[in-house]
């Protein structure tokens, strides 16, 4: 259970890191 719950952290963070990098693309964008 504490496991899956790290595991879904990490994803989140994963997901996190790759939106903010998206995010600067689109503001160098514009």
């Amino acid at each position: 259970m504490l496991y899956k719950s790290l595991k879904d952290l990490s994803q989140w963070r994963t997901l996190k890191f790759i939106l903010h990098i998206h995010v600067l693309i689109l503001v160098e964008l514009l």
